[in-house]
């Protein structure tokens, strides 16, 4: 796990320092993800805090962590293994726990354990009738008459007689917020839940009314925001503030693919709409016709990430796809990819205004890549890039090969803060590193993590004061 989260680390730091203008944006696309899964059908997606894809696909739960791709099945003789290899649903549970929904049965999964905690066998499970409040408290609608309810901590579901629930019938449920939820029937009737918290299970429905005069077909609800496609092809937005449906668009225009809807998702300043029929359309939040962005594959599924300007896009065969520009994408940079190998932890990076990456680690020095922007745009490992790249440590000026912090100076300084003794600064006139040692009579500086400098005068000006605000290690 730590080495996922520097790997992550490292990836968007390197990223979120790009400079305005190193990339402009072209347009997103499709581009194919580096996903290895074991099966191409992408049933279902989820990302969870740490920026973890999960996957579900008809031969099991898949992880990726941006890096690799691990795979989690069935196992006859392991009783917290998965019910089933087809992962129709996956939605989070409590801190630090998902529900896995399969053909057989649910499963609840630790994150941190990598397995199944709990497991529930019942005939199959709709893909969208399962939901958590985030805290735990959970519905299933797994059958008709009534619901199931699970609390943590209670280790079963709790089955809630409730008169004209229909498994068939369910479109879409989802929390509002702890113990309330909300279920769209296909008939077009929203219906509210409230949960007890304490004492025995408990359910009690709250409200209904009917949001739609005509049957529905798909709904989703994400952002506080439910929209939905009608049978006949229609894309509504439900605005639950003033309680009405805001028509968006009529796919019908589409042809015989636009009444195939199968995932819809509000992502950016649009409502994406993926077909079985083929093909990825967009229509804009406020209305309009659909675009078609990506005509060529079935949809199964559509998933906004949480960290990056990305929208996952699950297929019937062709694996998993991010609708991304391109360009403005992450790009990753490794370091075990440098002519000369570096496995130090990385502590600080800064980009300079000469396009150059600085990377401070914890043992290895400074490593300088010039132009890295298209080092990473070339898509080439960085042992191609030999020329660019400068290493810096206590061989030629570092006072410490142990660096944690890097900051612009006046005009032609760099300073660097290191484990000392003292404080580094590189000089970008002749190219080298010197530093800067305590007066006389004053303790010597070490464990730079954080410098600022907070005036204009150059170093040598200054050799009774203390160029930058320091914190200890």
């Amino acid at each position: 796990m730590n080495r996922i989260r520097r790997s992550l680390l490292f990836v968007l730091l390197l990223l979120s320092l790009l400079p305005a203008d190193a990339g402009v944006a072209t347009g997103r696309k499709l581009v194919a993800s580096s996903m290895q899964l074991a099966n191409n059908a992408v049933l279902a997606m989820y990302q969870d805090e740490m920026g973890n894809m999960w996957v579900g696909t008809y031969d099991g739960l898949h992880l990726y962590d941006g890096k690799e791709t691990f795979v989690y099945r069935m196992e006859l003789d392991n009783d917290l293994s998965l019910s089933s290899n087809i992962i129709l649903r996956i939605v989070p549970a409590e801190s630090g726990f998902l529900w896995i929904a399969t053909s057989l049965g649910v499963n609840k999964f630790s994150l941190d354990e990598r397995r199944v905690t709990e497991s529930y066998m019942m005939e199959a499970v709709e893909a969208d009738n399962i939901v958590s409040d985030g805290e735990g408290n959970t519905l299933l609608f797994s059958g008709d008459g009534f619901v199931a309810c699970y609390r943590p901590g209670g280790g079963t579901f709790v089955e809630i007689p409730m008169s004209g629930v229909r498994r068939a019938d369910v479109v879409a449920v989802w929390a509002e917020s702890v113990g309330s939820f909300a279920m769209l029937a296909r008939d077009g009737m929203l219906t509210r839940y409230r949960m007890e918290l304490t004492g025995a299970v408990h359910l009690v429905q709250e409200s209904a009314e009917r949001i739609s005069e005509t049957l529905v077909r798909k709904a989703s609800w994400s952002g506080g925001e439910l929209c939905f496609v009608d049978d006949a092809g229609l894309l509504w937005r439900y605005d639950c503030r003033k309680g009405r449906a805001v028509y968006l668009s009529d796919l019908s225009t589409l042809g015989e693919r636009g009444l195939t809807a199968s995932a819809v998702r509000s992502f950016d300043s649009y409502v994406y709409v993926g077909f079985f029929g083929g093909g990825l359309g967009r229509v804009p939040r406020a209305g309009g016709p659909c675009e078609m962005i990506a005509p060529d594959y079935r949809v199964f599924c559509l998933w906004p990430d949480r960290y990056q300007d990305i929208l996952w896009v699950g297929t019937d065969g062709y694996g998993a796809f991010m609708y991304c520009d391109k360009q403005a994408s992450f790009t990753t940079l490794l370091m075990s990819d440098l002519p000369e190998k570096v496995f130090n932890p990385v502590r600080a990076l800064h980009t300079d205004h000469e396009g150059s990456l600085w990377i401070g680690t914890k043992g290895g020095g400074v490593i300088r890549i010039r132009d890295y922007a298209a080092c990473g745009a070339m898509g080439r490992p960085l042992r191609d890039f030999a020329a660019a790249i400068t290493r810096f440590d206590t061989r030629n000026g570092l006072s410490s090969n142990e660096v944690f912090a890097f900051c612009p100076g006046v005009g032609d300084l760099l300073w660097i803060g290191s484990s000392g003794p003292g404080i580094s600064c590189y000089d970008y006139r002749d190219g080298r590193i010197r530093t800067l040692h305590a007066p006389e009579g004053m303790s010597e500086i070490r464990h730079v993590h954080e410098i600022c400098q907070t005036d204009q005068t150059r170093p040598r000006d200054l050799p009774n004061r203390l160029l930058g605000a320091l914190r200890g290690k």
